[in-house]
C-alpha cells in the first residue's frame, strides 16, 4: 500500500497525540495544571490554614504549578522550588504549554517544615479542580484574609447573583396593600426639582419646658387637732421653664432662664386648710434662675459673672465643700435634681496653667436654703421656726 508525505503526516500526528497526552501527565497519573493569582500578592502557607505560617508569596506575574486541590486550598509549586497552599479563590487556571512544568513533573514531596499529620488528605469529591467562579477576588489582600472563612469552595456566578437579586428591578411589583404603600419611592424627581428656602440661622438660641407632676397620698394617718389633712391629692404642680441664650462677640455669651410654677392642688382640696406660710411658699412661685456672661479676658483667664450655680468640690450624700449655692430641701426627694441648687449672684474668674487650674469667686448675693414651713407635710415641728435675717 503505498503512503504519500500527505498521509505520513496524518499518521504521524495520531501516532503522536498520546504521547503528548502522557507528557501533560506527571508521574502521579495528575494532570498538571497551572495557575495565576488574581491579586497582587498572593501568601503561601504550610498548612491550609489562615493561621498557618508564610513561607512565601506569589504575585499576578508569576505562573506556578498546582500539585493538589482542596476544597478552599491549593497545593502549589513554584519553580524555584517554594512550595505550599494559597487560597483557591484568589487564583485561576492558566493555559500553559506542555513543556513548561516537563522538567517538575515529579512526585510530590513533603516539606521539611512539614509534619506528616499536617498534610491533608483528599475529601471524597470537594478536591476538584477549581472552574472560573471559584478564582474570583476583590484585589485587596488586606480584604481577603478579612473574608476568608466566608467562601463555601466557590465565589457565586454572576448568574446566581442575578437570581438572588431578581425581583427588585421589578417594574410592576405586587399588588395590593403592599404595592400602594411602597408607591411613589421610584420617583425620579431629584431634590433639585425642589424649592429650598434661604433661612439664615438665628443668633438666638431658645428653648423650654413643661412639667406636670402630682403627689396622691394613698396611706397616710389622720390629722390630730390644729394640724393640716395631707391625705389624698396633695401635689398637682405645673412649671413652665424658659431659657434663652445668644453669643455676643467671638468668645462672650450670655445666658436667662426663668419658670413659673403653680399648685392646683391647693385650690381643689380647699386653700382654708391650709396655712399661710404654706401657700405662699409652695402654691405660686416665679423667679429668674440663671442669669449672668461668660467669656474669656485673655486666652488663659475666663470671666463668668451674674446668677449662676458653681459646684465646687466633691458633691455626694454630705455636702462638705459643694456649699457655694443653696439648697431647695422643701419636698425631700420629690425636687428635680436640676433644680435642687438654687442660682446666686457670683463673679467667677478661672485661670489655666497648663494642667492647673486656679478658680476664683466673688459671692454677691446672699441666699439661704429653701425649707419646709409649719403646715407642711415634710415640717416635723407643730411651731415655726425664727425668722432668718437677712444682712444689710
Amino acid at each position: 500500500m503505498h503512503i504519500g508525505t500527505r498521509g505520513l503526516l496524518c499518521l504521524l500526528l495520531l501516532w503522536g497525540i498520546p504521547f503528548i497526552a502522557l507528557a501533560a501527565d506527571n508521574s502521579n497519573g495528575q494532570q498538571t495544571t497551572t495557575l495565576i493569582s488574581t491579586v497582587p500578592v498572593l501568601n503561601i502557607r504550610t498548612k491550609p490554614d489562615l493561621n498557618a505560617a508564610v513561607v512565601g508569596t506569589l504575585t499576578d506575574t508569576e505562573t506556578v504549578q498546582a500539585v493538589e486541590f482542596l476544597k478552599n486550598w491549593v497545593y502549589i509549586r513554584k519553580p524555584d522550588g517554594t512550595e505550599g497552599y494559597v487560597f483557591k479563590a484568589y487564583t485561576r487556571q492558566r493555559s500553559t504549554p506542555q513543556s513548561t512544568f516537563a522538567q517538575d513533573a515529579v512526585p510530590r514531596k513533603r516539606p521539611a517544615f512539614q509534619k506528616p499529620e499536617d498534610i491533608p488528605r483528599a475529601v471524597d469529591k470537594e478536591d476538584e479542580p477549581p472552574s472560573d467562579t471559584d478564582m474570583k477576588g476583590t484585589g485587596d489582600p488586606a480584604l481577603d484574609k478579612a473574608l476568608a472563612g466566608f467562601d463555601d469552595g466557590g465565589a457565586p456566578s454572576d448568574d446566581d447573583l442575578d437570581d438572588t437579586l431578581s425581583g427588585f428591578d421589578d417594574s410592576g411589583g405586587e399588588s395590593g396593600g403592599m404595592a400602594d404603600a411602597l408607591s411613589g419611592f421610584e420617583d425620579d424627581t431629584s431634590s433639585s426639582d425642589f424649592a429650598i428656602a434661604d433661612t439664615p440661622a438665628s443668633a438666638w438660641d431658645t428653648g423650654g419646658s413643661i412639667k406636670l407632676s402630682t403627689v396622691f397620698n394613698v396611706n397616710h394617718d389622720a390629722p390630730g387637732p390644729g394640724e393640716t389633712d395631707q391625705r389624698g391629692l396633695s401635689r398637682m404642680r405645673s412649671e413652665i421653664d424658659l431659657e434663652v441664650e445668644r453669643d455676643i462677640y467671638r468668645s462672650w455669651h450670655f445666658r436667662l432662664s426663668g419658670r413659673a410654677i403653680h399648685d392646683f392642688a391647693y385650690t381643689i382640696q380647699g386653700r382654708d386648710q391650709y396655712t399661710g406660710e404654706v401657700l405662699d411658699l409652695y402654691e405660686n412661685e416665679a423667679e429668674i434662675r440663671e442669669a449672668y456672661v461668660q467669656g474669656s479676658l485673655l486666652p488663659s483667664l475666663d470671666l463668668k459673672t451674674g446668677r449662676q450655680i458653681v459646684v465646687w468640690g466633691r458633691s455626694e450624700n454630705f455636702r462638705v465643700t459643694d456649699v457655694l449655692n443653696p439648697m431647695d430641701s422643701r419636698t425631700p426627694g420629690l425636687v428635680d435634681i436640676e433644680d435642687q441648687r438654687l442660682p446666686v449672684c457670683m463673679t467667677k474668674l478661672d485661670y489655666y496653667a497648663g494642667d492647673f487650674t486656679f478658680t476664683g469667686l466673688a459671692i454677691h448675693e446672699v441666699r439661704f436654703n429653701k425649707m419646709p414651713v409649719v403646715g407642711n407635710d415634710f415640717y416635723p415641728l407643730d411651731e415655726p421656726q425664727p425668722d432668718e435675717v437677712v444682712p444689710d
